[in-house]
């Protein structure tokens, strides 16, 4: 875990920090202090969740002194995407929960064709606060984005030119680990619901550009295959990364 190795983690958006001071919020005080039982004088990172990781330590006060700035810390090198149908019961919580350990900055849900979940509002604001704690059990300087689109369609038409778009619905022609995609900097992964996408989601993402991800030979719950989907592209960029800059 993070904690034993850097120690604790708190979330400080940018409107707590002020000179070289942080002022938790309440909640967030009563974590550190109560419930994690951290002391004055001991180290603390605080994330903004919008790009900064700030190494502190508690004052006694119990506001942060901020001793450095750490950029992008924790992150990966390539902006990840995940778009993701909409699943049943406490199966989306896991989804953000790895995602956001695995360094995803937006996490896109969606209503597939065959989604049997659907999620309102207040489902999405629960989800906001797993992304949240899974920030500070990792340790990362981003909080990812969370929205939620009424279909694939809307999902597509939202993503950048640029991004490189892959779809967990292997087929023969799929890309491979043995055939790794060149250089990623924005890359968004498609996961459909427990029965698939269906063939008119699967040719609408096509026609926008996605290339299909083989993640082997057996049949994977969606949730499992966002996560090894993830880490494909993750290792694809770090491997392309090594080659090129060593």
């Amino acid at each position: 875990m993070v904690t034993s190795e850097r120690g604790e983690f708190a979330y400080a958006p940018p409107s707590s920090v002020t000179g070289d001071r942080i002022v938790l919020g309440d909640d967030e005080a009563h974590h550190l202090f109560r419930v994690r039982r951290v002391r004055v004088g001991e180290k603390v990172y605080a994330s903004t969740g919008e790009g900064d990781v700030y190494g502190c330590v508690v004052a006694a006060d119990h506001t942060l002194q901020i001793h450095q700035r750490l950029e992008n810390f924790g992150e990966p090198t390539v902006f990840l995407s995940l778009g993701m149908a909409g699943l049943k019961g406490d199966m989306n919580r896991d989804v953000v929960d790895l995602a956001t350990q695995l360094g995803v900055r937006e996490i896109l849900f969606f209503q597939g064709e065959r989604s049997e979940g659907r999620l309102t509002e207040e489902r999405i604001e629960r989800l906001r606060r797993t992304a949240l704690t899974a920030v500070k059990q990792c340790g990362r300087a981003w909080l990812p984005k969370i929205q939620h689109f009424k279909d694939l369609a809307a999902l597509l038409s939202r993503l950048p030119g640029g991004a490189k778009v892959f779809m967990a619905n292997p087929v023969d022609s799929s890309v491979s680990i043995g055939h790794a995609p060149g250089s990623i900097s924005q890359a968004v992964l498609l996961v459909g619901p427990e029965g698939g996408f269906t063939e008119h989601e699967f040719n609408s993402a096509m026609q926008a550009g996605a290339a299909n991800l083989h993640l082997g030979d057996r049949r994977l719950r969606s949730e499992l295959a966002a996560a090894a989907g993830l880490s494909f592209l993750l290792t694809a960029a770090a491997d392309f990364r090594e080659r090129h800059d060593g």
